[in-house]
């Protein structure tokens, strides 16, 4: 065995085992700072605030029911917002058209009724805005019927009062749909003669409240 190999050169500085595993321990811990270190440094950064909510573009919408065009009534609905969140409205309406008059076993006549409606409205928006978003809201409406014919005249009166729950979006252009669910009360008196005779009539009843509208914001 050669001996003279295992000796070491003249010079060379001796490590120990113990030395080597206190330098490792030493670059292991300098290691785990440094990465706590950057974590903590990002840790600090402040978070960005949120963003805020958009705001609306418009603040009148003016709009009509399809669903009144049946009869015919054409009835025009404006909603101004009074802030990011309240809105309040006006809606007014008016039509003529002809039911028939059935007796017991035939048609004894038709009728022309004239319909004029007037109401308002107040909105609050809990979610989005005026332009697209969801609210809650009240309403009343007042209607005036007067009913002709060959045989008989007749009018009437409704006032209704209703909550409702509804959805609104509009285009960047100004095109908006809107649509309401809730439920009403009315209040409804009705006069009729025929011939010498004549008779009255009060009622309440109650129902649910659809309002579907189309139109345009400014």
């Amino acid at each position: 065995m050669n001996t003279h190999l295992a000796k070491t050169r003249p010079g060379t500085p001796q490590v120990s085992a113990a030395q080597r595993f206190l330098l490792a321990c030493v670059l292991f811990a300098g290691g785990l700072l440094g990465g706590s270190g950057s974590a903590w440094a990002a840790d600090a950064e402040p978070e960005a605030p949120p963003a805020p909510p958009p705001i609306a573009k418009h603040w009148l919408t003016i709009a009509f029911s399809p669903a009144q065009l049946r009869k015919p009534i054409f009835e025009l609905d404006a909603e101004y917002a009074i802030d990011k969140n309240l809105s309040a409205g006006l809606m007014a309406g008016f039509g003529r058209y002809e039911e028939d008059v059935v007796g017991p076993t035939k048609l004894l006549s038709k009728q022309v009724i004239q319909e004029i409606q007037f109401g308002a409205l107040a909105a609050y928006t809990f979610l989005g805005n005026f332009d697209n978003g969801v609210k809650v809201g009240v309403r009343g409406v007042a209607v005036s019927l007067k009913r002709e014919s060959a045989t008989r005249t007749g009018k009437g009166s409704s006032q209704n009062y209703g909550a409702f729950f509804g959805g609104k979006a509009s285009a960047p252009f100004g095109l908006t749909g809107e649509v309401d669910l809730g439920y009403e009360v009315y209040f409804a008196d009705s006069s009729e003669t025929v011939g010498s005779n004549s008779g009255s009539e009060e009622q309440t009843t109650h129902g649910p409240l659809l309002n579907m509208l189309i139109g345009w914001s400014f």
